[in-house]
């Protein structure tokens, strides 16, 4: 199910203590951890599950880090392909881990796209209508879902490189 609801203040809080949780399992094989997704956007309706960034050195290295991950309750979903990022959910469904390497596109991406719709709250506030007419056209379809809000994000990526709000703007290439 697809289901958006209001943004929910009480999301940083669970992704502090979520963070705290895997550094200390992880241990230095966190380069970074970040909030990434919508909940990490103030103000702005959500699927209430926090998205959360892991940088790691390098994707060959992620076997070290698995038992750790595990004994937090994630699940690997190798079945969910995403180019250059490994993707885990917890059991209880309320947390997702993108386990990437700092340098990789996706997570650039996930930063630049982040900070823009914090930056821009008019932006934030279409992507808010485009996710709830998406949520209601396909609430027992998240794929069609995701894919429905590919075309927003990918402009909303252009417009930070274009406006030169990040120093990865030669990195990002939307044209």
């Amino acid at each position: 199910m697809v289901r958006v609801v209001d943004h929910d203040p009480s999301w940083f809080a669970l992704f502090e203590t979520e963070k705290a949780r895997i550094l200390e399992q992880v241990g230095a094989a966190a380069l970074d951890v970040q909030h990434v997704g919508s909940t990490s956007i103030p103000s702005l309706p959500a699927k209430p599950i926090i998205d959360i960034a892991l940088a790691i050195a390098s994707l060959e290295e992620a076997d070290r880090i698995l038992e750790a991950l595990s004994a937090l309750d994630y699940e690997h979903k190798p079945e969910v392909v995403i180019p250059g990022e490994l993707f885990f959910r917890k059991r209880d469904g309320a947390y997702h881990l993108h386990v990437l390497q700092p340098d990789s596109i996706h997570w650039q991406e996930y930063m630049v796209f982040r900070d823009y719709l914090r930056a821009h709250p008019e932006i934030a506030q279409q992507y808010v209508q485009l996710k709830l007419l998406l949520a209601s056209q396909f609430a027992e379809d998240r794929k069609s879902y995701t894919c429905g809000k590919a075309e927003f994000i990918r402009r909303v990526l252009k417009d930070a490189v274009q406006r030169d709000l990040t120093p990865i703007g030669e990195t990002l290439d939307y044209d």
